[in-house]
């Protein structure tokens, strides 16, 4: 009992600095299996390697270290990502990732470090050292009870041209401090008729440079969520959800709570399709009533489609509520609700080399009025010249059609790496 209800205090939090979760989180960058994430060029690397194979019960014990390495080099055509200044720059790039798993009886434990280094050999304003600290922990309770707790302590940067960054930030690039704790408990199986679950997270960002402290902020998030299989490959999904959002200067007025409810279907692996679809609606209260209350239609889905069992199509879509760093017009910050609607193709060429393409396109309306238009395209090659060291390039095209001046932009970059891992068993 004592470890659900440590669950349940770290089930406070809510994560992101965004709003709820909706679940689909995928990138250009994504890995199309669900895996992990590979590192986009801006951002820490994201991923969570799989834990090595699990032991019988028994004493506290190290079970495995993995270590992964991502380095290259990247030609950006438009480093500043504006229309006006379009200077190009070449960057080294560094991402070394580690982690630690262990078992305490049947609990699995995880320590972390992730980091993500660029140097600019022009630019130098725009060198980064992204990186962050990562512990987890998967409780077996009980057959039907099981519990999860995680704590992430981020160092990163609002990335270039995004939809949260600044449309013109002169100098280096804002950077910030993110924490978050969450913490969950399910009971139920999913392999058995049904499963619930309860999670919590509590979180904030702090910047730390550029005068950006009027968008430091505190978030908590509850979510309640559920499936009902009703067949062993189709399954009812649901979930109720709500983030309290509080900025910690009092001249900022996007003090807010949301509410979201979404109800759909999964399921997996039948004619050759597995994927989930949600649908609901959800509210947006600001405390502030000079701003204009939120509420609508929402949606949460990804289908993933193999015609054949070397090649695999991704779609994926998603309606989503996150601060905007400034209004169309001005340097105030702001909401944005954002559509966004994806593809990816993976395909094997042989059994060393696949190919891989994406296109995203996300629209973005601001609560004052306006839209802005993002789409990004990626292509890229990986050869598995070993088990431990893949070989890669990658080319890739972003562009934005904004309401605010200045934050039109078009860019490409083309970057050429290597992979490396290793996965070592400790007795």
């Amino acid at each position: 009992m004592l470890c659900v209800a440590a669950a349940l205090c770290a089930a406070a939090a809510s994560a992101q600095p965004g709003r709820v979760d909706t679940g689909v989180q995928l990138r250009l960058s994504d890995t199309l299996d669900g895996v992990g994430a590979v590192a986009q060029p801006e951002g820490p690397v994201r991923t969570r390697a799989e834990p090595v194979a699990s032991d019988p019960p028994g004493p506290a014990r190290l079970r495995g270290l993995s270590l992964r390495v991502t380095s290259g080099i990247r030609f950006d055509d438009n480093v500043l990502r504006t229309d006006s200044d379009t200077r190009r720059d070449t960057v080294l790039t560094l991402r070394p990732a580690a982690y630690l798993d262990g078992r305490v009886g049947k609990h699995d434990l995880r320590l972390g470090y992730e980091a993500d280094i660029s140097r600019y050999l022009r630019l130098s304003d725009e060198n980064r050292f992204d990186h962050a600290l990562l512990a987890s922990a998967r409780l077996d309770l009980d057959r039907r009870l099981k519990a999860g707790l995680e704590a992430n302590l981020d160092f990163g940067s609002d990335p270039r041209g995004a939809l949260d960054s600044r449309a013109v930030a002169a100098g280096r690039p804002d950077r910030w401090r993110r924490h978050n704790l969450s913490g969950d408990v399910t009971v139920g199986r999913r392999i058995a008729r049904a499963e619930i679950g309860l999670g919590y997270e509590i979180g904030g960002r702090r910047y730390l440079n550029n005068g950006q402290q009027d968008r430091d902020f505190d978030r908590r998030g509850l979510r309640l969520h559920g499936r009902w299989n009703v067949s062993p490959r189709l399954g009812v999904v649901g979930e109720l959800a709500g983030a309290w959002l509080d900025y910690l200067d009092p001249v900022t007025t996007l003090d807010s709570r949301e509410y979201t409810a979404l109800a759909g279907v999964a399921w997996e692996a039948t004619a050759k399709t597995s994927g989930a679809v949600k649908l609901g609606v959800r509210r947006l209260e600001f405390h502030d009533a000079g701003n204009a209350d939120l509420s609508g239609f929402t949606w949460d889905a990804r289908v993933e489609w193999s015609p054949k069992t070397y090649s695999r199509f991704s779609v994926y879509t998603t309606r989503a509520v996150s601060e905007s760093a400034f209004l169309p017009g001005s340097t105030s910050s702001s909401t944005a609700t954002s559509d966004l609607y994806g593809v990816r193709w993976r395909h094997g060429l042989s059994e060393r080399l696949t190919f891989d393409a994406a296109v995203e396109r996300t629209v973005a309306a601001f609560e004052a009025g306006g839209k802005d238009r993002f789409l990004s395209l990626e292509a890229g090659l990986r050869y598995r010249a070993d088990p431990r060291l893949d070989l890669f390039a990658n080319w890739s095209f972003d562009s934005r059609s904004s309401a605010a001046p200045g934050g039109d932009y078009e860019a490409g970059s083309v970057f050429i790496g290597i992979d490396a891992r290793l996965d070592r068993a400790l007795r």
